[in-house]
């Protein structure tokens, strides 16, 4: 028979053992987290897919971003903008409103 001191000492280890394991849980998504927003970071660039106002732009400045192959926001300069041939300067003039910059 299990005396009352030996279960709660039993309750005492499981209860410890569920907290390490909802510590690594919780350590692993940190980790995933912190290496997302190091990376992000590092790069201090918005990829075109994640930019709030990728949406507004006009089919003519999107397609600019494809046959460039730009990745970044920031990346898009007014040469390489201006390479194309139907675009002008109303076109840049969209893209650095909805830019900011």
């Amino acid at each position: 028979m299990i005396s009352r001191e030996e279960y709660n000492k039993a309750l005492d280890t499981v209860e410890a053992y569920h907290k390490q394991l909802f510590l690594c849980d919780v350590s692993s998504s940190l980790i995933t987290i912190l290496s997302d927003v190091n990376s992000s970071l590092i790069t201090k660039k918005t990829p075109i897919a994640k930019w709030s106002e990728y949406a507004k732009l006009p089919t003519k400045i999107k397609n600019v971003f494809f046959r460039t192959e730009t990745e970044f926001m920031e990346d898009m300069t007014y040469e390489l903008m201006m390479s194309q041939a139907y675009l002008g300067q109303s076109h840049w003039s969209t893209f650095i409103a909805l830019r900011g910059y």
